[in-house]
């Protein structure tokens, strides 16, 4: 799972670098700050550049992974996570799709130096799993239930600080790029960020997927 997010990180750069270019290129841009009238002999500058909403962008990419990694997981689900883990693969699909959300809520978050729901975001996450994880060893749940436990804390943390912040998110999701340049940009970061996801936070993954090494060993990486 966190692999995927690591690839999934290049969304919240390019998201955080269109946002943060448009807003430095708008005069009175802070979130928040009244809006000047124009005065009436002013002539309407045209648009130069074309425009795209990084939440309306970020939607597509999380509709995507949605329908594809959830309507394909009874192929994948074992292979990649062992035998019986058929049903993880729900909610790594859920989980996977709503962090593209969290990616892009992330970006604008940045971009407009909201970083008090950013870091929000962020430790809501965290201790939300952490309790959540607890609690399912503490009962001695399934690994179903594990894996639920896992996943939720992406769309519940996103679900509070997105309505906390929706004005201001939905005020600085424009960016001035077109949807195929951002959607290539997007592609080119992503790309950079196999790499490095595959070697810090799937390595693990890789050798049980292509090797027979115990769990032992597995744990040890």
């Amino acid at each position: 799972l966190f692999m995927v997010v690591a690839v999934l990180f290049g969304l919240q750069q390019e998201s955080t670098r269109g946002v943060a270019e448009r807003r430095s290129a708008t005069p009175n841009s802070d979130i928040g700050s009244p809006q000047q009238e124009p005065p009436e002999q002013a002539v309407p500058r045209p648009r130069k550049h074309p425009r795209t909403s990084v939440i309306t962008f970020a939607l597509v990419i999380a509709a995507t992974l949605l329908v594809v990694l959830g309507t394909t997981s009874a192929a994948w689900s074992e292979f990649l996570f062992g035998t019986g883990t058929q049903s993880w693969g729900v909610p790594f699909a859920v989980a996977v799709a709503t962090y593209a959300l969290v990616a892009a809520t992330n970006g604008i978050l940045a971009g407009t130096g909201r970083w008090g729901a950013f870091s929000l975001l962020a430790v809501i996450d965290g201790a939300l799993r952490l309790a959540l994880v607890a609690l399912v060893l503490g009962f001695g749940l399934d690994s179903t239930a594990l894996a639920w436990a896992v996943a939720l804390p992406f769309p519940v943390s996103l679900a509070i600080v997105f309505l906390g912040n929706r004005r201001a998110l939905f005020e600085n999701a424009t960016i001035n790029e077109a949807t195929s340049t951002l959607a290539a940009n997007a592609a080119r970061t992503l790309t950079a960020s196999v790499a490095s996801a595959i070697l810090i936070n799937g390595f693990p993954v890789f050798l049980s997927m292509f090797s027979r090494t115990n769990d032992a060993t597995l744990g040890a990486v």
